[in-house]
C-alpha cells in the first residue's frame, strides 16, 4: 500500500484549545502509506494560526496551510462554499481524502489504516466512517455518538433518514471521486451530510463500530453554541434544507424519492414542533409571517402547511376541508394510528359531525379486544369503501405507507404530512 496517498482535510476557526489534539491525532497515525495533511485556517485571531505555523515548520512535507485574506464563512456558506470547494480540488490531491475539523480529534492510532485497508480491498466501497465519542463542552459529559450499532454497510435510507449530524465527520474517509460532487449537484449550506449523499450516488458506504474521533460541541464558536437555541435560525435553516432534498431528489432521478420525502416531513414537523408552546393563534400567525419575511416569501406554501397543521394540533382555528370530501367518497372511516395525534383526528371529526368506525395499526403492533381496533390484515370490511385517515408522526410514513401497501390498499388521507410535492421559489408541483 506504499503507493497509496491520503489527503487529509483540517477546516478551523479559532481552535486555540482543540487544535493541537487534532494535529497530533492525524500525526499519530500508524500507515502503511502515505499522507498530507491540508489545513484552512480560517482566519483564526485566537493564536490558532500560530499553533498550525509551528506544526508547518516541524512538519513541511507533510502539512500544507492555506490562508485566505479575510474570513468568508457566511458569505460562502450561502452559495454552497463554492470557493473552498475550488481551493480543496486544488491541494487535496490524493486518491482517498479524509476529514478531520479543527475542534475534533483522532483518538485511534490505526483509524486511517483500518479504513483504507478495507476500501483498497472493496471497490464497491467509495466512503468508510466510524463511531465516535461526542463531548459536551458545557458539562464534560462524553457518550457514544452514532445512531448505529453494528458494523457494516449502510443503506441510503439510513444516510437519508439520520439527517446532518447522524454520523461524526472526523469519521470521513472517501474515494476522490465521491468527495468532490459535479456541478450540477444541488448547493447547500452544509458541508458533512450532502458528502454523504453524493457518495451514495457512486458507491456504497461501510461503517466500523469503533469510536475511533473524538467530537466535541456545545464549545465557544461552534454552530451546536451559536445556533443550538435560535429558533428562528433553526427553522430557517429546515426550510433550506427542505429545498435543497427537493433539488437533491431531482438530481438523483428520484430514486430515493420515499425516503427524502419522509426525511423532508420531519424537518417539516420539526418546524412546527418550535412553537408548539404558543396557543395563541394570531401570535402563530405574526411568527409565520415574520419567516415569510426573513425568507423573502420564497417558501410561503411551506408557510400555509406549518399554520394549518400547527391549528389541528392545537385544535384551534382549523377547518379541514380535504377530510371531510374525503370522507364522504367512502361508506367507512378509520383513523390510522392510536396516539396523540388519532385523538386530535378523532375530535375533530366529531366536533363536525363525521362518523367513523374505529382504528386500525400496522400488523405488527397489539391490538386491545374490547376497542373498534384491528389490525390491517384483520379489518373486516372492503377496502374499496373504507377511507383511511392516517394520525402518525411523519417519521412513520415510510412504515405506515409499506404497511398499507402490503394489503393493496392504496388510498389514504394524511394531514399532518405535506403533500408529495415540496414548494419554494419558481418550482412545480411534484408527483409520483
Amino acid at each position: 500500500m506504499e503507493n497509496v496517498q491520503i489527503s487529509i482535510f483540517c477546516q478551523t476557526y479559532n481552535h486555540v484549545k482543540y487544535i493541537q489534539d487534532a494535529i497530533e491525532g492525524i500525526l499519530n497515525q500508524i500507515t502503511e502509506f502515505t499522507y498530507r495533511i491540508f489545513i484552512y485556517d480560517d482566519v483564526s485571531s485566537d493564536g490558532t494560526s500560530e499553533i498550525i505555523g509551528r506544526y508547518k515548520n516541524k512538519h513541511p512535507d507533510i502539512i500544507e496551510i492555506f490562508r485566505p485574506d479575510r474570513n468568508r464563512y457566511e458569505e460562502e456558506r450561502q452559495k454552497g462554499f463554492p470557493e473552498r470547494e475550488k481551493i480543496r480540488k486544488k491541494y487535496l490531491t490524493g486518491k482517498y481524502i479524509a476529514l478531520c475539523e479543527g475542534d475534533d480529534c483522532w483518538v485511534d492510532p490505526y483509524k486511517l489504516q483500518t479504513q483504507v485497508e478495507f476500501m483498497e480491498k472493496h471497490l464497491e466501497c467509495v466512503m468508510t466512517v466510524h463511531d465516535a465519542w461526542q463531548l459536551d463542552c458545557r458539562t464534560g459529559e462524553k457518550r457514544k455518538h452514532s445512531n448505529f450499532n453494528a458494523t457494516g454497510y449502510l443503506t441510503p435510507e439510513d444516510i437519508i433518514l439520520k439527517g446532518a449530524g447522524g454520523i461524526p465527520t472526523a469519521s470521513f474517509v472517501l474515494r476522490r471521486e465521491a468527495f468532490f460532487w459535479d456541478e450540477s449537484f444541488p448547493k447547500c449550506e452544509v458541508g458533512d451530510w450532502p458528502r454523504q449523499l453524493f457518495a451514495i450516488t457512486k458507491g456504497k458506504i461501510y461503517y466500523f463500530n469503533e469510536k475511533m474521533s473524538l467530537y466535541r460541541y456545545m464549545h465557544n464558536g461552534s454552530w451546536s453554541a451559536k445556533y443550538g437555541d435560535d429558533k428562528i435560525y433553526s427553522i430557517c435553516h429546515r426550510l433550506r434544507m427542505i429545498e435543497f432534498l427537493t433539488k437533491y431528489d431531482d438530481y438523483t432521478s428520484r430514486k430515493f424519492h420515499l425516503s427524502i420525502r419522509k426525511r423532508e416531513n420531519i424537518y417539516f414537523f420539526d418546524n412546527i414542533s418550535e412553537y408548539m408552546e404558543i396557543d395563541d393563534v394570531q401570535l402563530y400567525v405574526k411568527k409565520c409571517n415574520e419567516l415569510s419575511r426573513l425568507t423573502e416569501r420564497k417558501y410561503d406554501t411551506l408557510m400555509e402547511d406549518m399554520k394549518r397543521i400547527w391549528g389541528l394540533l392545537n385544535e384551534v382555528s382549523y377547518n379541514d376541508k380535504e377530510i371531510e370530501k374525503y370522507a364522504k367518497k367512502y361508506k367507512y372511516l378509520v383513523i390510522m394510528g392510536m396516539g396523540k395525534y388519532s385523538d386530535v383526528i378523532r375530535r375533530y371529526l366529531e366536533k363536525c359531525g363525521i362518523e367513523y368506525i374505529g382504528c386500525i395499526l400496522s400488523n405488527d403492533q397489539k391490538v386491545l379486544e374490547d376497542e373498534n381496533v384491528w389490525k390491517i390484515e384483520d379489518f373486516p370490511y372492503r377496502w374499496e369503501e373504507t377511507g383511511i385517515i392516517v394520525a402518525l408522526h411523519p417519521k412513520w410514513q415510510e412504515d405506515a405507507e409499506k404497511s398499507l401497501l402490503a394489503e393493496r390498499v392504496y388510498s389514504y388521507y394524511a394531514p399532518f404530512w405535506i403533500e408529495d410535492n415540496i414548494y419554494y421559489k419558481d418550482s412545480t408541483k411534484i408527483h409520483i
